[in-house]
C-alpha cells in the first residue's frame, strides 16, 4: 500500500517505508527553492496530502501497538480475537474476487482449448 501511495520511488518494508517517505516529504516541505520559479522543472514541492496520509498511518500503527500491548496486559490473549475477526471479515471480499477471477480464467482457457479449428 505504501509503495502505491508513494508511486514506488523507493522500495522499503513495513513501517520503515512510512518513516522514509515522511522524511522525504518533510525534506521537500523544508526545501528552499532559491532562484527557481513555481512551475519550473527544477521546482521542489511537497505533497502535503501524502504527508498527512503517511503520518496518520504511522500514528495509527503506534496507537495500535499501544492499544494491543495495553489490552494484552489487562485482558490477555482474548484481546486479539476481535481484531482477528475484523481482519477475516476484511479479507473475505478480496478472497471471493480472487476465486471468481480464477474461475473466469479457467473457463476462458477451457473455451479456447475446446474451440474447433475451421475446415479448409
Amino acid at each position: 500500500m505504501i509503495t502505491k501511495i508513494s508511486k514506488a520511488e523507493i522500495r522499503t518494508t513495513h513501517v520503515t517505508g512510512l518513516v522514509t517517505y515522511i522524511g522525504i516529504e518533510i525534506g521537500k516541505l523544508l526545501y528552499w527553492n532559491r532562484g527557481v520559479a513555481r512551475g519550473d522543472s527544477g521546482y521542489v514541492c511537497s505533497n502535503r496530502a501524502c504527508l498527512a496520509l503517511l503520518s496518520s498511518l504511522l500514528g495509527m500503527f503506534v496507537l495500535g501497538g499501544f492499544a494491543g500491548a495495553t489490552g494484552f496486559a489487562h485482558f490477555g490473549f482474548v484481546t486479539t480475537v476481535p481484531l482477528a475477526a475484523l481482519l477475516l471479515l476484511f479479507s473475505w471480499v478480496p478472497l471471493v474476487d480472487d476465486l471468481a477471477a480464477g474461475r473466469r480464467r479457467a473457463r476462458h482457457r477451457f473455451c479456447i482449448r475446446t474451440q474447433r479449428l475451421p475446415r479448409q
